[in-house]
């Protein structure tokens, strides 16, 4: 940053206030052409639009402006020169201190007087504090109870296994959740909790009735928490019913012409019906995987 910047954010400070135009984020060319009118009729120098635009650090550029802009802004809030701005400036002191630049107190893009920074320093460092400690008790907190869980009860059994391949089917799960002592555990189908069922703490099979295809993660639920998981593919030989729509390209018939939502189910019966259209080819690759499976 160069070293007149401090002195320019604190001079956009001022004017800001004393146009009283609002937030300078949302000025435009206008505001800023009526600006430099304001300034010329001041001072006597006109400030371009672009020029003042880099003011505001709307235009990027490198260099500070020149003496004879400088002079003309500080001209504009009252001031001789800018050295003049400079110096009678209570807000930053351009002295510099061991070889290098003193800023003075910026935050935000605003000046702020040293009570506030260092009152903002005050309350600032307790609070980070605060926050660290409550993220580092929580962390411990956590990975605390999954270790009691992992460490205390390594017993813990659960697997799936399918009596057919046919709709609906019959899962047998084969569980174990003794080592626990609770009387909350439950077998969940999928990730959906509606699929839960309560079964015996100290019992050993349950049986669940899947009426969907596809797959799914089974998870062994013990007081609220997921201890165990088994995967669940329900095949079907209902997929067979494609064969009869598929042309000897692989390409499926009577797929419905793709649409948005409608609430209206004639809408979607009258829809045209297309061979080889992309929106029926995902069922032709299920099918063609619970084969091989």
């Amino acid at each position: 940053m160069q070293k007149e910047n401090p002195y320019i954010i604190l001079w956009r400070t001022d004017v800001e206030k004393n146009l009283q135009w609002g937030n300078s984020d949302d000025w435009k060319d206008y505001d800023f052409d009526q600006l430099s009118n304001l300034i010329f009729d001041k001072t006597e120098v006109r400030l371009s639009v672009s020029t003042l635009k880099r003011v505001w650090g709307k235009v990027r550029y490198e260099s500070s402006p020149n003496t004879a802009t400088l002079n003309a802004l500080a001209r504009y809030l009252g001031f001789g020169d800018w050295r003049e701005y400079q110096h009678k400036n209570p807000w930053i002191n351009p002295a510099p201190k061991n070889g290098t630049e003193n800023k003075g107190p910026i935050a935000n893009g605003k000046p702020v007087i040293a009570e506030e920074k260092s009152s903002r320093k005050k309350y600032f460092i307790p609070a980070i504090i605060i926050i660290t400690a409550f993220i580092s008790l929580s962390l411990i907190s956590l990975i605390s109870k999954k270790s009691i869980y992992a460490k205390a009860f390594p017993e813990a059994k659960f697997q799936a296994h399918k009596v057919t391949d046919d709709l609906p089917n019959s899962v047998v799960f084969d569980y174990d959740a003794s080592a626990f002592h609770s009387d909350s555990v439950f077998i969940q189908q999928n990730w959906d909790p509606s699929r839960r069922s309560r079964v015996d703490p100290n019992g050993k099979q349950f049986t669940s009735i899947y009426y969907s295809p596809g797959y799914f993660q089974a998870r062994l639920i013990v007081d609220g928490e997921i201890v165990k998981k088994s995967d669940v593919w329900i095949k079907t030989k209902g997929w067979l019913g494609l064969v009869s729509y598929l042309e000897p390209n692989g390409d499926i018939r009577n797929v419905c012409q793709g649409t948005g939502k409608k609430n209206d189910l004639q809408y979607y019966l009258d829809r045209e019906r297309f061979t080889g259209d992309l929106h029926g080819q995902a069922p032709v690759l299920w099918c063609a995987s619970a084969l091989l499976r």
